[in-house]
């Protein structure tokens, strides 16, 4: 880490900055996991808190919330994704129960 000083004004005040180096290696799930990423907030914006590998998308949380994935217990939002190959002609059907909302969205490739 380093520091700079800055100097502002006419009084002298200084502030010291530190700057640091880091790097990042993003999660890879195995195949068949489905990769959680955590937001504070509803919206699915703002930076991944916390990130996790899921064998499925099945979680009942009841009056707490995920631990150790840097959210609250309230307003929070996940976003799960995963690669799958499926048939091109075919009927999926996703059942959901929720108390507080659920976005659902699939691509397909091309």
């Amino acid at each position: 880490m380093t520091g700079t000083a800055l100097i502002s004004g006419t009084v002298n005040t200084v502030a010291i900055v530190h700057t640091a180096t880091v790097t990042v290696t993003p999660l890879v799930c195995s195949a068949g996991q489905w990769l959680a990423q955590y937001f504070n907030g509803t919206t699915l914006a703002g930076p991944v808190v916390g990130t996790d590998c899921e064998p499925s998308i099945n979680n009942n949380w009841g009056a707490g919330g995920p631990t150790n994935l840097g959210v609250g217990t309230d307003n929070f939002s996940v976003r799960w994704t995963q690669t799958l190959n499926v048939p091109s002609e075919a009927l999926y059907t996703f059942t959901t129960l929720s108390d507080d909302g659920i976005r659902s969205a699939s691509t397909a490739p091309g």
